[in-house]
């Protein structure tokens, strides 16, 4: 099954697997019909690494039907 839609926003978040979180940085807008690979840098506080490598950062992508976000992905890092 696919999106409902072409992804026009992402962002990553700290928060618990089923729970919303707060944005980590500022949220992407994305181009109409953009493919393809994204990249950035974002620089975590001490706190924020913590709770990345804890399991608790996602990532969203929104459609138009769902802007706040359609797809959802826990990101895991180790050290």
């Amino acid at each position: 099954m696919g999106l409902s839609g072409t992804p026009i926003t992402a962002g990553i978040y700290n928060g618990p697997v089923g729970a919303s979180g707060t944005a980590v940085g500022t949220a992407w807008t994305l181009s109409s019909g953009a493919t393809g690979t994204t990249s950035g840098k974002i620089t975590l506080t001490d706190a924020q690494a913590a709770e990345l490598l804890k399991g608790n950062f996602y990532y969203t992508y929104g459609t138009e039907l769902h802007p706040n976000g359609e797809v959802r992905g826990q990101i895991t890092a180790v050290r």
